[in-house]
């Protein structure tokens, strides 16, 4: 097999990690921070973080192994290392899906290398990327399994099927979306069962090893969070019961029909707009899947039930993708032999774009970064119990020892603050701006998708809340919220004997040095 073919794919690859490297100093994201955290969390006891509560109940999830991992890359290596996690994920999950597609597939290997150019530049993958989350890393892992299970059965089938068993039962806590992508594995591995035509006691002893693998798996990393697992089933019950249904983090509990449906489709309007190449072809290749292999789309539609009922959002979108990549792989396929020049022409479009709104138009337009003056800083000394309503002083107060605390939303510190901020010393605040929509910037490359995205998630600074056009998920940070409710915040803190920094980011309590042990 000729190496020659590779040489682009691996420029590729190390195009797109350059681009990320160089563009890596950007103000961090809520979904950063939040999974840094958890894995601090999971990593060692804790007493006071921004994701424990003022009553002392900690969001430390089932799912620690892929913030640990994001944990362990800050303590080695600071935020850039972080950042480059995804990246390095991103890249496994095109090589995964290549050999795929190549070996268990047969696809032709020019024809692959195309498509694992795809992969590597959805911008649903790349977006995933620039905002430090788990989920290439789940992504990297399904197409690992896929190339275990989707195989001919020989003498090795069984021990494949154990490393398979072994890192799907992993994979949810890596991130809990995971279980999404089960149906895909079953689909495809019951699908191998049926064309190998085995005795019925050799499928026995298939299922029950895969089985005890996992369940054997499951438990083992089921031991460092089992004092947690019964608050963990009560909000799982609380969730999907409704009592969260108001929560703005895309549940799908308690919401009505038409608002899901609403949702849907402006999520289904966005992915088209971002990747409509990769979206145009896919009627094609949902028929050819019915046609060749209806259980991999009742698995889908499996999936897509999974979404929809725990709240189908950008994120939680992305698990859906590996279906889709099948679906437009078969779709290529067959239109090739029909239209080649147009489908060679048409590839090309689809990797010329998807580079251009990817790597590239994260890496040239990202979220700038904003830092906080560093003489600002320096009036907190180590061992601060400080609460942050801007994300931009996370990596900054891990960095300076500070005790961050857990921060309610600014409409709860300006209801009550005496209660909310009753232990904290110092407040880091946000910058002043006229708009609590953060998704604004990070949509302005894509013209149209802006106001789209605006019309789906917007903040009613008269009412002091958010409302939303469906459960699209957690559209905001609070980087930043209006002039009147941060005059409010200014005023109630000076109410309670706090004074301002220089720059009025930050707002100490009297005597902080004294305090501070």
């Amino acid at each position: 097999m000729s190496k020659a073919p590779y040489l682009p794919f691996v420029i590729a690859c190390g195009l797109v990690l350059l681009l990320h490297i160089i563009s890596s100093a950007f103000t961090p994201w809520m979904d950063e921070v939040h999974i840094v955290e958890m894995g601090r969390l999971a990593v060692g006891s804790c007493t006071e973080s921004i994701l424990i509560s003022p009553n002392g109940m900690s969001s430390a999830p089932l799912y620690y192994l892929g913030p640990m991992c994001h944990e362990l890359a800050f303590r080695m290596g600071g935020v850039y290392a972080v950042r480059i996690l995804p990246a390095l994920a991103l890249c496994l999950t095109a090589i995964f899906f290549h050999l795929w597609i190549v070996r268990s597939r047969r696809f032709p290997e020019g024809l692959a290398l195309v498509f694992s150019f795809v992969v590597l530049t959805l911008p649903i993958f790349v977006q995933s990327v620039r905002m430090v989350r788990v989920d290439m890393a789940v992504m990297a892992i399904c197409f690992l399994i896929l190339f275990l299970i989707d195989r001919p059965h020989d003498q090795r089938s069984r021990l494949r099927l154990v490393g398979a068993s072994l890192l799907a039962a992993s994979s949810p806590f890596l991130w809990p979306s995971a279980v999404m992508l089960f149906p895909l594995y079953w689909a495809i591995w019951f699908s191998r069962l049926r064309d190998a035509r085995r005795s019925l006691p050799d499928y026995g002893i298939d299922i029950g090893v895969g089985g005890l693998v996992a369940l054997l798996t499951v438990s083992v990393f089921l031991i460092p969070v089992r004092d947690q697992i019964p608050r963990m089933l009560d909000a799982f019950n609380a969730y999907f019961s409704g009592a969260g249904a108001s929560s703005p983090v895309g549940n799908g509990a308690g919401v009505s029909c038409l608002e899901m449906i609403r949702g849907m489709v402006v999520l289904a309007v966005k992915e088209s707009t971002r990747a409509p190449f990769f979206v145009l072809v896919l009627p094609v290749g949902f028929v050819c899947i019915l046609r060749r292999a209806p259980l991999i789309f009742g698995a889908y539609l499996v999936a897509l039930g999974m979404g929809v009922l725990t709240g189908l959002h950008t994120f939680r979108n992305i698990f859906l993708f590996p279906y889709l990549l099948f679906f437009f792989c078969e779709a290529i396929v067959w239109i090739l032999p029909r239209w080649p020049s147009c489908v060679r022409w048409y590839l090309i479009g689809a990797v010329g774009y998807g580079f251009l709104l990817g790597p590239v138009a994260y890496a040239f337009w990202s979220r700038p970064e904003r830092p906080i003056e560093s003489s600002a800083c320096s009036m907190l000394p180590a061992g601060t119990r400080v609460v942050s309503l801007d994300y931009a002083a996370y990596y900054l107060g891990r960095q300076n020892h500070w005790h961050l605390m857990a921060y309610p939303r600014p409409s709860q510190i300006v209801e009550d603050p005496a209660h909310l901020l009753r232990e904290c010393q110092a407040v880091v605040l946000p910058p002043i701006c006229d708009h609590y929509c953060a998704i604004e910037e990070s949509y302005t490359l894509y013209g149209g998708l802006r106001s789209l995205c605006l019309s789906a998630a917007r903040y009613d600074a008269a009412q002091g809340k958010r409302s939303f056009l469906g459960q699209i998920g957690e559209a905001f940070t609070y980087d930043d919220f209006p002039q009147d409710t941060r005059d409010k915040l200014l005023s109630r803190l000076t109410e309670m004997g706090f004074s301002f920094s220089g720059d009025g980011r930050i707002a100490m309590a009297g005597g902080i040095s004294a305090n501070v042990h």
